[in-house]
C-alpha cells in the first residue's frame, strides 16, 4: 500500500507540472487507477478475511476517493450510494473494484463542470452470488461531456469477471454490469 501511495504522489506531482491539457488529464487518470489499487488492496489486507471481502465497502472507498481526486471539477455533483451487501473472493474483489472505479471514473469525467448533478451508485448481490451494480445520474445528456476513454479498460475487467455490461450511447455517464457468480473450486 505505501509503494503505490508513493507512486500516485509522483503521478500527482507530474500531473501539476504538465506542460498541457491532455498530458496532465492522462496523469491524472494514472493516479486514480494506482489510488484505486492501493484502496482495493487496504481494504482486502486489512480486512483479516483470507477468503472473501467486502466489495460493498471497497466500492464506497473507490467511489468517494474518485470524487474527491476531480477537485474544483465535480464540487458540484453530489454523490449518492444504494449499496447493499456484496462479498466476493479476494481474487475477483480487484478486477471488480477497478470495473466500478472505471465506471465511476466515466461518469465523473462525463459529468465534471456540468452543474448540480447527483451520480448514483447502486451494488447488489443476489442471493445466487451474482452481483449487479449501475452508475447513473440524474442529467440531460446534453449537459454532460464525451465519455471518457475508460471503456476499453471496462470491457476488459468485464471479460476477466465474465461480466455482462450495458451502456446508454445517449447518456455517456450511464453504466450497469451484472457479474455471474464465482466458480465453485472443486475440493481436494
Amino acid at each position: 500500500k505505501n509503494n503505490l501511495q508513493m507512486v500516485a504522489s509522483l503521478l500527482n506531482i507530474q500531473a501539476r507540472a504538465a506542460r498541457d491539457e491532455s498530458e496532465a488529464w492522462g496523469l491524472a487518470r494514472a493516479h486514480d487507477r494506482v489510488q484505486l489499487l492501493a484502496v482495493a488492496h487496504q481494504r482486502i489486507y486489512s480486512s483479516g478475511e483470507l477468503r472473501h471481502v467486502r466489495v460493498d465497502d471497497i466500492a464506497a472507498e473507490v467511489a468517494r476517493q474518485l470524487l474527491q481526486s476531480r477537485g474544483q471539477a465535480a464540487k458540484e455533483i453530489n454523490l449518492v450510494m444504494d449499496l447493499g451487501s456484496a462479498r466476493a473472493g479476494v481474487d475477483r474483489a480487484v478486477p471488480l473494484s477497478f470495473l466500478i472505479g472505471e465506471g465511476i471514473s466515466a461518469a465523473l469525467d462525463a459529468l465534471s463542470d456540468t452543474g448540480p448533478v447527483s451520480l448514483t451508485l447502486a451494488l447488489r448481490q443476489d442471493e445466487d452470488g451474482s452481483t449487479r451494480f449501475a452508475i447513473d445520474a440524474d442529467i440531460d445528456a446534453e449537459r454532460a461531456r464525451a465519455a471518457g476513454s475508460g471503456a476499453r479498460l471496462i470491457d476488459a475487467f468485464a471479460r476477466q469477471l465474465g461480466a455482462t455490461i450495458g451502456r446508454d450511447p445517449a447518456r455517456p455517464y450511464m453504466l450497469w454490469a451484472a457479474v455471474p457468480p464465482e466458480p465453485e473450486l472443486p475440493l481436494d
